[in-house]
This record gives structure tokens, sequence and C-alpha cells, in this order.
């Protein structure tokens, strides 16, 4: 064997040992790795809320309802919940008379808890938690008593540990935020197609959107109410229509115009005679809004007036009124 290919054995021989120690190296580090203890994440921090747990009664039956009655209860949902007045002395409620609503986080001594029938449920009582407020006795409904079964849902409506105590980690801007609940009604109504045939064979007459009245019709209701007090809005919207009933008749001015009407109310509840009152303020028309002319013949169209039925041009007038149940 020649000197030249010897030293090309070695050198091969040489690069193999260096490559099979690399591979071994890289297999302990591998394994060293794998066995290394994995370094712990630690999990995001929850809210502080999370943490909290109110305390709950769980009641299964009256004489459990009445742990109410030991401590004070703060309403968990503002404005949810009515309360009627209450006779001690007979135990009635007076359900034909809503008291109020309830407000957020109000402070309540419950006094009692019993059982009353409101009419025309004979076969179903309610379970009412009795209660004190302005010198005067209440009551506000907790459960269903039917038969022998109670359904008591009192640890969703109220809280027996003072809510600023369990989240006194909220800043100070939510206990002060403006209370009060806000409710939304919007109706809508479209007759696409109305049509009249005065005789047989006679041709048809356009009824809404044409002659009669508008297609479209628009009301929208805001209410918002904070403690007492009230604030209504109501806005009434008709969509415009032409003059004309027949194919050929032509108008000067061939439409009526669409109308918006806004009326507001202000009410103040308040206890009189032993009975709840309110005391309310009214605008109606507040933008003082006039009806469209239609005229009553088309031979003098624009002439005639009152307004369409569907209109009233008494403009903007106000009224003041006092509404008790005694």
């Amino acid at each position: 064997m020649s000197p030249e290919t010897t030293k090309k054995i070695q050198l091969l021989l040489a690069a193999g040992i260096l490559i099979a120690g690399v591979r071994t190296a890289w297999i302990f580090y591998q394994r060293r790795q794998d066995n290394a203890t994995p370094q712990k994440q630690e999990a995001p921090p929850l809210k502080a809320d999370y943490y909290v747990t109110p305390k709950k009664l769980h009641p299964y039956n009256l004489e459990s309802a009445r742990e109410l009655t030991k401590q004070p209860a703060w309403i968990r949902d503002g404005y949810r919940f009515a309360y009627y007045p209450y006779n001690s002395a007979s135990k009635r409620t007076d359900f034909a008379h809503q008291a109020g609503t309830l407000g957020p986080i109000e402070k309540l001594d419950i006094t009692d808890v019993v059982t009353d029938v409101p009419a025309g449920k004979s076969d179903q009582k309610q379970v009412m938690a009795v209660f004190q407020k302005d010198g005067k006795t209440f009551a506000f409904p907790i459960g269903l008593k039917q038969g022998d079964n109670y359904t008591i849902y009192s640890d969703d409506i109220v809280f027996v540990q003072d809510p600023h105590e369990l989240y006194k980690h909220w800043p100070a801007d939510v206990w002060d935020a403006i209370p009060g609940s806000v409710s939304l009604r919007h109706l809508i109504s479209y007759t696409p197609v109305l049509q009249q045939q005065t005789l047989p064979g006679t041709a048809f007459q356009w009824g809404l959107g044409g002659g009669t009245g508008p297609k479209t019709r628009m009301t929208t209701f805001i209410s918002y109410e904070v403690g007492d007090w009230g604030f209504d809005v109501q806005n009434r919207w008709l969509s415009g229509w032409k003059k004309a009933t027949l194919p050929g008749q032509i108008y000067t001015i061939p439409r009526i115009t669409s109308s918006n009407v806004m009326d507001i109310t202000i009410n103040r509840r308040f206890d009189m005679w032993g009975g709840s009152s309110s005391l309310y303020f009214n605008v109606q028309n507040i933008g003082n809004t006039r009806a469209p002319l239609q005229g009553a013949n088309p031979s003098v169209p624009g002439l005639f007036y009152p307004s369409p039925t569907q209109y009233s041009d008494l403009g903007r007038y106000f009224t003041i009124g006092l509404k008790g149940n005694f």
C-alpha cells in the first residue's frame, strides 16, 4: 500500500471519528435538555372581581328565607324589581298599586318573609320580603310557592353583605356613576299595497301611499327612570304620500310631505294619603310642527282645512296632572 493511500485512509478515519464524536455530544446534549426541569410559566393574574364570592343563603322554604331578616340586604340590579304597599295587620300585599322599583345597591332592612296570593292566582302564592321605607311598610316578591314546593330566588336579587366591601377594589368613579335604567321600543308598520274599487269594472283607486294616507308609520318610545323620577320621549313619524288617487289626476303640489312629532313627559312618584301618586308634566308636539294641507276638492287643491285625518294641527300644548292610587 502506497504512502499516499495510507494517508487518505487515515484522513477518512479521523473525519469519521470527529463526526461520531460530534454526533455523540449532540445526543448527550439533547438528553440533558429532555431531563431538565421545565421552567414554570406564571399564569396571568385574575381580575379582582373573580375573587369575590358573595355569601348566599340558599333558602328552600319560608323558615330558611327568614334568614334575610338577620342582616341588611342590598339590591343587586336597580330598577328591576317592583315593590308594593303591605298591611302588617292583615298581612296582605296591595298588588294592584305598585309603589315603585328598588334602586341599585339600595339598602333594605327586611323585617319578615311571608306568603301572599295575588288577585286571580289562587293556585299560586308569592313569597314576599317585607321591609320599611320612609316610615311605611312595603313588600317585594322573592319567590313562589305552589302546593308544598317553594322556589325562592332571593340570592339573585339581593346581597347579604355590603357590596361596597365586597367590591372595595372598584374605583370611586364606578360607585359614583349615574344610576338609572333606560328602555327603548320602536314600532313600525308598512303597507306596500292598498287599492280600492268603488264599483265592478271601474278603475282601482290608490289607497295608502296615494290619496288616503302614508304607507309607513313609525313610533319610538324612550324611557329613563332614576329613583322616583321618570323621563319619557315619544316620537311619531309618518311617511309622505301622493295626493292623486287615480291615474291622470294632476296636482300643483303632488305630494303630502312626511311629518315628525315629538312629545316629552317628566313625572315624579311620591306617597300621598296612604297611596302611591305621581305628578307629571307633559309637552305635546314640542317642535310645534304644523300638519300639512290637503285639499278636499281636486279642483281647488290645497285650499281646504283641516289637515288629513292622520294628523292633528293643535300645535304645541302643555299638560300638568296628578295621578293617584288611594
